[in-house]
Formats: C-alpha cells, sequence, structure tokens
C-alpha cells in the first residue's frame, strides 16, 4: 500500500509546472518640477526585496511598492530579488547632429535660418515659410555679432501656442544631466550675445506658452559644433541638438 501511495505523489509532482513570476508592471511619473522619476510596481509574491538601477548602477534596495528617482539617467530598472522578475523603462534623449542655420539677414534663400522639431523630437533647419512652427533662430547685428534668438508667444513672437527659452550651461556637453528648473531661461543664448564654438546650453520648449510646466513641454540641450563668421558672408552656426521626449523630464543623458 505504500508503494502505491508513493507513486502517486510522484505522478502528481511530475505532472506540475512551475509557477511563472508575478509581473511588476511598471509604471512611472514624472514629479518634482521634472527633476525625478516616481517609480511604481505590484508587490511580487516571494520577493525578498526591490533592486533600483539606474543604468545598470544600484541605486536603492526597497521593500515596498514604489521609489523617487532622483539620478538622471537613460534606463531605469526595478528587479524583485528572490524570483525572475525585472522590468525597466528608458528616458534616452533623441540626437540631432549637424543642424546648420545661417542668420535671418541672410538674404540666401538656399540658408534657412529657423530651427524646427518634428514630433518624435528630432531637430532640423527650417525656411522662412515655416517659421511661425519653429523652436528658434539665428540674429546677427550690423558687427555681425550673431547669437540665437527663441520664438514666443505673444506681441513679437511668431507662434501662439509655444515660447522656448534657453539657459547657459557650461563644461562638456555629456556633462549636462539636468536641465535646469523654470526661471533660468532667456530668450536668447548667449545672454549677452556672441556665439562662439563649443558653447552650450540647455532649452525649455514650452508647448502651452504658458509659463508653467505641461504635458507638451520638453527639454532638451546643445553644443555649438561650428560658428563661422562669414559663409560665405553672414555668419553660419552649426548646432547638435538633444531633446528628451518624456514631457516634463529635465534628464538629458544619452
Amino acid at each position: 500500500m505504500k508503494r502505491i501511495y508513493w507513486a502517486l505523489i510522484a505522478g502528481v509532482l511530475s505532472g506540475c509546472s512551475p509557477k511563472e513570476p508575478d509581473t511588476l508592471n511598471l509604471s512611472y511619473e514624472v514629479v518634482e518640477d521634472g527633476g525625478a522619476i516616481k517609480l511604481s510596481w505590484n508587490e511580487i509574491e516571494g520577493a525578498n526585496y526591490y533592486k533600483v538601477d539606474v543604468d545598470g548602477d544600484s541605486v536603492a534596495g526597497v521593500t515596498g511598492t514604489t521609489y523617487t528617482v532622483r539620478t538622471p539617467g537613460k534606463t531605469l530598472t526595478v528587479t524583485a530579488i528572490g524570483v525572475d522578475s525585472s522590468e525597466s523603462v528608458s528616458f534616452e534623449v533623441v540626437l540631432s547632429q549637424g543642424v546648420k542655420v545661417w542668420t535671418v539677414n541672410d538674404p540666401n534663400i538656399a540658408h534657412p535660418s529657423w530651427v524646427i522639431f518634428d514630433t518624435l523630437g528630432n531637430a532640423r533647419a527650417a525656411s522662412y515659410a515655416e517659421k511661425d512652427s519653429a523652436a528658434w533662430f539665428m540674429n546677427d547685428d550690423a558687427a555681425d555679432t550673431a547669437w540665437l534668438n527663441t520664438n514666443w508667444a505673444g506681441e513679437g513672437g511668431w507662434n501662439r501656442n509655444l515660447s522656448v527659452w534657453f539657459a547657459v550651461e557650461s563644461g562638456n556637453i555629456d556633462d549636462i544631466k539636468l536641465a535646469p528648473g523654470l526661471g533660468d531661461y532667456y530668450y536668447r543664448f548667449p545672454p549677452d550675445y556672441g556665439l562662439g564654438d563649443n558653447q552650450v546650453g540647455a532649452f525649455w520648449y514650452d508647448g502651452g506658452a504658458d509659463g508653467s510646466l505641461g504635458h507638451e513641454d520638453h527639454f532638451g540641450k546643445f553644443i555649438i559644433t561650428d560658428y563661422t563668421p562669414a559663409d560665405p558672408t553672414y555668419p553660419s552656426v552649426t548646432m547638435d541638438i538633444y531633446w528628451q521626449s518624456e514631457p516634463g523630464l529635465r534628464w538629458l543623458v544619452r
């Protein structure tokens, strides 16, 4: 009789499939005026704790199901330790290289002066006919001192639904990982005029043109890779431009 019981038990065990681990269902929210991401996930049965990584580096181990990440990064990962369950979200910026424009005072119609973004955050040079949707343009004075001038809503601007603002940065473009908070922006770059090679800055794309953060707002950064005072007669500038696709998020890591 004992042999029969053991045979039945063995048959039951061999017919059972291992239980699939629960899913984290990782979600997120932009918080702290665009400076942080709040992660939330499901509780996983059997998990000892949850490890939070930023670009592969552990930043926290928590027993709860929420955590606010204040370290800018490209990829955030939550792993349930003790079970096989892990999920990630990505916030890598979009890079547009070699965007070249000339001053608006250049009469050559083959020389675009405006910079425009598509819905995915790709930047390109734009002509006069597209100025109503442009983010910024290049300007200069009689002394050929040049600067970037933003588009803005209201009197003197072109687009009622968009305002763009600049912030001055310094150092290497890769070191700019967080755009400044609101209040540190200007309508021109640099504020005291005078474009030059290797200057770096950040920008706030105020999609609602209301001066506050909203679901249509984006942040980015740029570097002047080349400034030519006479190309061949009027100044030109070439930029690499980075765009954060997540609305309202000021992280700028690539």
